[in-house]
């Protein structure tokens, strides 16, 4: 007997999970930011808006009682790289009874910006104040902080006693004081303004400059132009301004991408620090990292008052306004607390070299394009002669067997055809 096969039962689809997919929530217009605070602040910390003192706009500052006043600064990431924040409930071990926190529970943030709340002088923030008055006279504090009374902000903070007292501590290091009616008068005095903010830029180049400043402001405005660039099969020979310190290696540089946000709709950091440093290439050049250490090719002195500056720069372009800068200027280049000079002299000197050596390249550029134009007419020419001789070979090869032989007849002795077409001599009547 023949066996049947029978066919296999067909197998059941699984069972659908009952388990509820999770979706994330559409995103929302105005998102929290990420913000880190000081540890051991008061309890009675809040956020203010304050003015500016530079743009004279409204900001947003972190004041605690005990510790005084924070800026926000920005923590920018590169806008081309995809970054996202995941902030999720704390999941350590003192949970309180019944919590049972998990990462579902979360927040993702996708712009991965991250506002840090750094020390803050309240001395910028009197500047307007003090400053705004045509004629300084000695006033009480009191009567210096009655237009800053009129602000909401500022009358809750300056009913505080700690204010007050981080106020006057630091009107007295920009004022002049005298005594009246035992109660204390103050001045604003532009020249111990320029004091403090040379001190503040003392302190800042003792610490020493951030790489991407130290760089961009310092090495590379104390860079020597490259002199000359001999190319060999062994390698390449770069010889700078200064013709007695030739290198073979590639010149050294960083650059910093700076990222904006315009759409700061809650917070207005007086700083923005971006946290990407690229490298960049040219023509003639690869360049690499730098190591910051490494010692700067200038007379002695001369980096360290490079520095002092950029600080002093740096100070004033954040937390001064236009017209008071501009004041401090006049008042440093009559008084001169530090003399710059030398500093002057050498960049003077560096930018006469680049000239120099921009123009020579410009001369070099203009040699190498008339010889670059001659060598085109040269092979311009060779082309049609070598045209011209593959044209007779061709000609050559096409000519039939007949005509070759006529050519090697000897003509020698034989009149031309064209002498049979002449004209008759007449005939003597």
């Amino acid at each position: 007997m023949a066996r049947i096969r029978s066919k296999p039962a067909p197998k059941e689809a699984p069972p659908e999970s009952t388990v509820p997919k999770k979706c994330l929530q559409p995103s929302v217009s105005d998102p929290p930011k990420l913000f880190i605070l000081p540890k051991n602040v008061s309890s009675d910390s809040r956020i203010v808006s304050l003015q500016n003192p530079a743009t004279n706009a409204g900001n947003r500052y972190f004041f605690c009682p005990d510790r005084g006043f924070y800026e926000f600064t920005r923590i920018a990431a590169p806008k081309n790289d995809a970054r996202s924040w995941l902030l999720t409930p704390h999941l350590g071990k003192d949970l309180k009874e019944g919590e049972n926190p998990s990462l579902s529970d979360g927040y993702i943030a996708s712009n991965p910006d991250l506002f840090v709340a750094t020390p803050y002088d309240p001395l910028f923030m009197l500047l307007p104040i003090l400053a705004s008055k045509s004629k300084p006279m000695f006033l009480s504090l009191d009567d210096h902080l009655e237009h800053a009374s009129s602000i909401i902000q500022w009358k809750e903070l300056l009913d505080l006693p700690s204010v007050r007292g981080l106020l006057t501590k630091r009107m007295e290091a920009i004022c002049d004081i005298t005594d009246l009616r035992d109660e204390k008068m103050y001045r604003f005095s532009e020249n111990k303004l320029v004091n403090e903010l040379i001190s503040k830029a003392k302190r800042m180049t003792n610490a020493g400059l951030p790489a991407s400043m130290e760089e961009h402001f310092v090495r590379r405005a104390l860079e020597k132009p490259l002199m000359s660039v001999m190319r060999e099969d062994s390698g390449a020979s770069v010889q700078r301004g200064d013709t007695e310190t030739p290198f073979s290696k590639n010149r050294d540089s960083q650059t910093v991408s700076e990222s904006t946000n315009d759409s700061q709709q809650s917070i207005n950091s007086n700083t923005t620090v971006s946290t990407s440093v690229t490298s960049v290439s040219s023509d003639s050049e690869r360049v690499q990292s730098v190591d910051a250490n490494a010692e700067i090719d200038a007379p002695e002195g001369i980096p360290q008052l490079l520095r002092l500056r950029t600080a002093l720069d740096f100070i004033s372009s954040l937390y001064l306004s236009k017209e008071l800068k501009n004041q401090l200027a006049s008042i440093m280049k009559e008084t001169r607390p530090i003399d710059f000079q030398p500093l002057e002299t050498h960049l003077d000197s560096l930018a006469k070299i680049r000239s120099e050596v921009q123009a020579l390249r410009s001369i070099s550029d203009n040699i190498n394009k008339k010889r670059r134009m001659a060598d085109d007419e040269v092979a311009e020419e060779q082309a049609e002669k070598k045209r011209k001789l593959e044209e007779e070979e061709k000609k050559k090869k096409t000519e039939s067997r007949a005509i070759k032989n006529l050519k090697r007849v000897d003509t020698s002795g034989m009149k031309k055809l064209s002498s049979f077409f002449t004209k008759a001599p007449a005939k003597a009547a």
